[in-house]
C-alpha cells in the first residue's frame, strides 16, 4: 500500500507539472505550425541548452566527494518511514519528483517535442505515456517486482539497492552527461541550420 502511495504521489505531481509545461509550451510560438515564427528556432535552442547545462552542472555536483544533502539525512529519513502510513509516502512520492532534477530537465524538452510535432493527437498521448512511464521507471520497476514476485523480489531488491548505493553516483553522472551531451548537439543543430 504504502508503495502505491508513493507511485500515486509521483506519478499525480509529474502529470500536473507536464499540465503547467503543455500549457506554457503552447500558450507561445513552440507548436510545429509556428515553426516559421522567428521565436521558434531561440525557444527550442534555449530550453534544450539550458537543460544541458543544468545536466553537467547536476553531474559535476554529484562527483564532488561531499555528501548530498539527502545523502546526509538517509538514515533520519529511513527511520521516519519505516514506522510512516501511506499519507507520508504519498508525499515522498510528491516530493521525490519535484527534486529530480535531472528527470525534470530531460521531461521538459521531450514535451516540447511533443507538443510541437505535427503527429495526430492519439499519436502524441502515445509519445506523451512513454515519456511519462520512462520519467516514472524507478518507482514503477521495483514495484511491479514486488507485484508479480511477492516476498521473492526481496534479494533482488536488496541487490539493486546495494548497487546503486555503491554506483549511484556514477550512475547519476553518466546518465547527467549523456543527456546534456545529446540536448546540446540537437538544440545547436537547430540553431546552426
Amino acid at each position: 500500500m504504502k508503495a502505491f502511495a508513493l507511485l500515486i504521489g509521483a506519478a499525480v505531481t509529474l502529470a500536473a507539472f507536464g499540465l503547467v509545461i503543455v500549457l506554457l509550451l503552447q500558450s507561445g510560438p513552440v507548436t510545429k505550425a509556428d515553426e516559421t515564427a522567428p521565436t521558434h528556432g531561440l525557444v527550442y535552442v534555449t530550453l534544450r541548452l539550458t537543460g544541458a547545462l543544468l545536466l553537467v552542472w547536476l553531474g559535476i555536483r554529484s562527483m564532488r566527494p561531499s555528501k548530498t544533502p539527502g545523502e546526509k539525512h538517509q538514515s533520519r529519513v529511513a527511520s521516519m518511514l519505516a514506522t510512516a502510513g501511506a499519507p507520508l509516502y504519498f508525499g515522498v512520492g510528491v516530493v521525490g519528483i519535484l527534486i529530480d532534477f535531472s528527470s525534470l530537465v530531460l521531461f521538459i524538452p521531450g514535451l516540447h517535442d511533443i507538443v510541437r510535432s505535427d503527429a495526430s493527437a492519439a499519436t502524441k498521448w502515445i509519445a506523451f505515456a512513454i515519456l511519462y512511464i520512462f520519467i516514472l521507471l524507478p518507482v514503477i520497476v521495483p514495484l511491479l517486482l514486488c507485484v508479480v514476485m511477492g516476498a521473492n523480489a526481496d534479494p533482488i531488491l536488496a541487490a539493486i539497492n546495494r548497487f546503486v548505493i555503491k554506483h549511484g553516483r556514477t550512475i547519476n553522472v553518466v546518465v547527467c552527461f549523456v543527456f546534456a551531451a545529446y540536448l546540446a548537439i540537437t538544440g545547436v543543430a537547430v540553431f546552426a541550420s
